[in-house]
């Protein structure tokens, strides 16, 4: 394996850690975001958008960084885990 795929492979790992790291800072500065016990399912998959909406946010921050900083392996990979979150909300938002 080359240089530039390791660094795709960091990018991904990092998509991937980033937005849970986000879900993990808004759970706790909103408390309505983590008590999932009396909701409606609509409720339910209102708060489940949102939240892959903020990691995907906290993403696309992470990515425009390296693509600054001339990392495009790392950005490349920040994509791939970027574009997999949004096949994933686009599942919640119109299929559920």
């Amino acid at each position: 394996m080359n240089k530039k795929n390791i660094l795709t492979g960091v990018g991904i790992i990092l998509g991937f850690i980033f937005p849970l790291i986000g879900v993990f800072i808004l759970e706790n500065t909103r408390p309505e975001f983590s008590t999932f016990k009396n909701l409606s399912e609509q409720a339910s998959l209102i708060i489940n958008t949102r939240l892959l909406t903020f990691a995907l946010m906290l993403d696309a921050l992470v990515f425009f960084l390296f693509v600054k900083l001339n990392l495009d392996s790392i950005a490349r990979g920040l994509l791939i885990a970027a574009s997999i979150f949004l096949v994933t909300l686009v599942i919640f938002e119109f299929f559920l």
